[in-house]
């Protein structure tokens, strides 16, 4: 965009504003200057300086104070001030007021207030300069000339008077002259002196200029594009080389975002925005300009970041969201995969004490994780001291029922050594397990700790304290975006907690953040793991595996050692914890009601028993579930498995075949695909229509947001499953017939095998029988099983009827105890 273009785009800003009604509003602007020398001049020598207070002071006609307002000086010892309305600023001034930094050396002493000068005024807006302020050091610098003069501050008398001329006493007499000098006679005029050049002053040698003030980090020549995230870390605070925290909206993006947001709305407060589109543009919008400044290479100059601001400001509100989305993609480094340069701007290690019993295992690589995404995260450590922990392991596995003294939880704060910098980068983006992590964790996790200080009642809760990632698409009414992976609910408000996330605050859980997943849950047919706003999951234990799905976010993180509900967890008696916590009647799900009289008297702990295997009757379904493995080593592994359990008691039926499996594991001959279609196109239409914001409200919405957005991928990933669903049409003739056909097989199958065996549990390789269970709503849990000869992990899956929860538990547990196969992953692998 030329001048030409530029000026005629501020001109018709400013008349918008004034056609629209926008409120008159008058800004402050000025330069604070340290006067270095004390000679109430800016010189050389004097410069700019930042962290200074500013107080602008109004008075009446009689002297007395009307107004008052403090602001603190940026990098660049400019400060701003906007005032709402149209106030009187005539009999204002501007002074020096303090320092909001302790280790600025230039506030001794401050020079005179300034009268407010107005410079411009149109349409009702009046922006006022002020001279510069001075402030001054205790004592001049050794480097000024030692001629100047010390003086509090520059004042220019009312009536100056010519300067009167002091006679100067030579310190070295001149002899008189040898010849003699005729006295001038009455008729001849008096002569004046020979005129003599004086001799050019001997100033003393400078001394070596001092160091300038610390400077911010030089842009990056080399591309880099920094989310949201970052730029609320403390530890990329350098970062800010132009800005200010607290320079406000309306003076950065002008008065048609004063008018949408504002004029006491700061950058940082800006950057916290979610809920509508309008604040998600304004939070990538500062997001775009803070990168601007920061990169050469980042895709929008800081004109066009503010041009493209106020364009969508003007436009409707689908233009607001597109331009939102269009910053985030370039702020995230999409399309060409550039990531964030930032390193951390100061290196220092403290560590805080928290929580003195028990928690949930998280070992140091979800620390980092977290600490990458997040101002501060938890780790378990033994009372160690931490290189004795750095040198001796790389993972530390602590359970939800450990409840040792000796386990402390320790707070890492953002400034790291450069020992953790490696891990940090490495964890979460390369396996994007966690889309986000919620701002208030901390705070959530020091009321905890207060609380179980004080042995209030909530802190003998079974989960208290434990922080806990919920999957995307579970409701979060907090500071957290709930999307199901998608860019299409980006913004939106739930009206409420999910059910299990209201039953886990209540157990005293910390909800820590939101994993990712398939998106849609896999509605979309995508690739397993992937969602537009996290991108692709990848597994742990081998990237190239496949992190399976559509909870791949829960997994992958429960894997890379981060805990999750669903439950997926790390071991059995953790998922037992956590089931525990969230099981009841939910009132907005009538379905819960029947499943509620399953639920036994005291809970599910009590079955973690250590002898629970014994008397149990197993039943192995080998026809499909052994035909699809490949690998002779993992066939080994589970007729080792059949033994073991053979040893400890337990009475094993081989070779069982349920009847219609072949029509049970195909969802379009079984009915369940369609089922699935229709009560996708169904609740998720009420859902949408329930939120209290939202850019979509239908399935349909959805369909076309995907076709226009470029993050979504929808010319390469498609969205076929949602196409499906929605040339459904509610529960008719066809879809009773696919429930009842689901019904039948289940009835006919899996109940009808367990009932004539008299099983406790059927035990199959992997997780494809889950399909079984699900079309006829029947429990069952999955625990490792062993690794294949390219380490990636396999599971024994035991299932059973409605209400035999207790029983699985038992088996479970014990398998897991006598097994102990789950180990961490290794180091990343491709």
């Amino acid at each position: 965009m030329d001048w030409s273009l530029r000026l005629s785009f501020r001109v018709f800003l400013i008349l918008a504003a004034a056609i629209d009604g926008a409120r008159a509003n008058a800004m402050v602007t000025g330069t604070v200057i340290c006067d270095q020398c004390k000679d109430g001049q800016i010189s050389l020598f004097d410069y700019p300086i930042s962290g200074v207070r500013v107080t602008i002071n109004c008075a009446d006609i009689n002297g007395q104070t009307t107004m008052s307002k403090e602001v603190t000086t940026n990098w660049f010892g400019s400060y701003s001030m906007s005032m709402d309305g149209s106030p009187n600023l005539s009999n204002c001034q501007a002074k020096v007021s303090g320092s909001s930094d302790a280790t600025t050396g230039c506030t001794a002493a401050a020079g005179p207030a300034q009268n407010l000068k107005l410079s411009f005024n149109w349409f009702g807006l009046e922006i006022y300069s002020v001279d510069s302020l001075l402030t001054q050091p205790d004592h001049p610098m050794s480097f000024c000339p030692q001629s100047a003069t010390p003086v509090s501050a520059p004042r220019t008398p009312v009536n100056p008077l010519p300067t009167p001329v002091t006679p100067v006493t030579p310190t070295n007499p001149v002899s008189p002259p040898s010849t003699p000098v005729n006295p001038p006679t009455q008729d001849s005029p008096p002569r004046s002196p020979p005129f003599r050049i004086p001799p050019m002053p001997r100033f003393p040698p400078l001394s070596p200029l001092p160091p300038l003030p610390p400077m911010p980090p030089m842009p990056f020549v080399e591309a880099s594009a920094c989310p949201h995230q970052n730029w609320t870390m403390p530890e990329y605070k350098c970062y800010w080389r132009v800005l200010n925290p607290d320079t406000e909206v309306a003076l950065i993006f002008g008065p048609i975002a004063s008018r949408r947001y504002g004029t006491g709305m700061t950058l940082w407060q800006g950057l916290q925005g979610r809920g509508d589109p309008y604040r998600t543009l304004l939070r990538e919008a500062t997001t775009a300009l803070l990168n601007s400044y920061n990169s050469v290479q980042f895709p929008y100059s800081t004109v066009a970041v503010v041009t493209h601001m106020n364009q969508a400001l003007m436009g409707s509100p689908r233009s607001v969201l597109l331009t939102a989305l269009r910053f985030m993609r370039a702020n995230s480094g999409s399309p060409n995969n550039v990531s964030c340069k930032f390193t951390t701007c100061k290196l220092t290690l403290w560590f805080k004490p928290k929580f003195s019993s028990r928690r949930c295992h998280l070992d140091l690589d979800l620390v980092l994780t977290i600490l990458h995404h997040s101002l501060h995260t938890l780790q378990v450590f033994p009372k160690r001291t931490l290189s004795t922990i750095i040198s001796q392991f790389q993972h530390l596995t602590i359970t939800v029922s450990d409840a040792s003294s000796s386990i402390i939880i320790i707070i890492i704060i953002i400034r790291v050594t450069d020992h953790f910098k490696p891990r940090i980068s490495r964890i979460n983006p390369v396996i994007r397990g966690v889309i986000e992590v919620n701002p208030d964790a901390l705070h959530l996790a020091d009321k905890a700790d207060q609380e179980r200080k004080a042995k209030a009642p909530r802190s003998l809760l079974g989960l208290h304290g434990i922080p806990i990632l919920v999957k995307d698409n579970i409701a979060t009414k907090d500071k957290m975006n709930t999307t199901a992976g998608s860019f299409a609910l980006l913004g939106s408000i739930v009206p409420r907690n999910a059910f299990v996330v209201t039953k886990l605050i209540e157990a005293g859980a910390i909800i820590l953040g939101k994993a990712s997943l398939s998106e849609w849950a896999n509605a979309r047919h995508i690739p397993n793991g992937w969602c537009a706003r996290s991108g692709q999951g990848r597994n742990p234990y081998v990237l190239s595996a496949d992190p399976s799905g559509s909870s791949s976010g829960s997994a992958i993180s429960v894997a890379a050692n981060m805990d999750t509900i669903g439950p997926i967890c790390r071991t059995v008696a953790d998922a037992v914890y956590v089931l525990d916590a969230i099981v009841g009647v939910d009132h907005n799900d009538k379905t819960t009601r029947e499943a509620s009289k399953y639920i036994p008297v005291g809970g599910y702990i009590q079955f973690l028993k250590p002898s629970g295997l014994k008397g149990k009757r197993l039943g192995i379904v080998r026809d499909p579930f052994f035909t699809t493995i490949k690998e002779p080593e993992i066939i080994r592994a589970f007729e080792h498995h059949f033994q073991t359990l053979r040893q400890q008691g337990a009475v094993l039926v081989d070779n069982l075949k349920i009847l219609g499996i072949d029509a049970i594991m195909n969802p379009f001959i079984s009915g369940e695909g369609k089922a699935m279609d229709a009560d996708l196109k169904l609740d998720l239409n009420k859902y949408l229509e329930g939120l209290v914001v939202s850019p979509v409200r239908s399935l349909a919405d959805v369909i076309e947001f995907n076709k226009f957005e470029k993050l979504e991928m929808t010319e390469k990933h498609g969205q076929q499953g949602l196409l499906d669903a929605q040339e459904t049409d509610g529960i008719n003739a066809e879809m009773k017939e696919a429930l009842l056909n689901l019904e039948n097989l289940s009835r006919d199958g899996l109940e009808k095998l367990m009932k004539e065996q008299k099983l406790d549990a059927v035990v199959t390789p992997g997780a494809d029988f889950s399909r079984v269970l699900a079309i006829g709503g029947y429990p069952g849990i999955n625990v490792p099983a062993g690794y294949d000869s390219n380490d990636v992990p396999f599971g024994i899956c035991f299932g059973g009827l409605k209400g035999t929860e207790q029983k699985l538990i038992e088996i479970a547990h014990w398998f897991e105890q006598a097994t102990k196969i789950r180990k961490p992953p290794p180091p990343f692998k491709p």
